[in-house]
């Protein structure tokens, strides 16, 4: 049940959008200044360069807990656990968190947390695409990548993240590392 949610709110998320695309607006709709008439991200090697790198949030983001799912074989095993309690903190372009891993070791993780798309949907509620790209600790001698963990204290923590957002409380929707899809709930001031 809980795959399918994950996999609806992806959805929900890759129709929104294609649909903005559609109707015309950018990925750089809010990249771009007002006075800027030219809207797409391709027409020169520095506006794509701009439309990668994103934009920083406008508002404090605090992560109360996690939940995670691997996609991966035997990482969902029964030694595994899904429920991640965390307390993760981002704002501007950064992001910081402590966290219960899947195999259940303290990790933390930092790094850089930007945005692609902001799109206000109606009146407060908004929708927002973006990624995270830090590193993550608490996987040495797990097994995960192991030709990578067995060695190093910090794993590479690329993200692609999707999220919507009610006045002050969001619901998060992540892709992790091409191994696990994650949800969290969030408080934004």
């Amino acid at each position: 049940m809980v795959r399918i949610m994950l996999y609806l709110a992806l959805a929900a998320g890759l129709a929104l959008f294609v649909s903005s695309v559609k109707a015309g607006d950018s990925i750089t709709s809010n990249l771009s200044s007002k006075s800027d008439s030219s809207n797409a991200c391709i027409t020169s090697i520095k506006k794509t360069a701009v439309c990668l790198w994103g934009k920083p949030m406008d508002h404090i983001m605090i992560m109360p807990d996690m939940f995670s799912w691997h996609y991966t074989k035997n990482i969902n095993s029964q030694k595994n656990y899904n429920n991640n309690p965390m307390l993760g903190v981002a704002y501007k372009s950064f992001f910081v968190s402590a966290f219960l891993n899947s195999y259940r070791r303290e990790s933390f993780a930092f790094g850089l947390q930007r945005y692609w798309i902001y799109k206000t949907l109606v009146n407060d509620l908004t929708w927002n695409i973006g990624y995270r790209l830090g590193l993550m600790t608490g996987y040495q001698g797990t097994g995960l990548l192991p030709s990578i963990t067995k060695n190093q204290p910090f794993l590479l923590a690329p993200q692609i993240m999707s999220d919507l957002t009610w006045r002050h409380i969001g619901w998060e929707v992540a892709l992790g590392g091409g191994v696990v899809i994650s949800t969290s709930m969030y408080l934004s001031f």
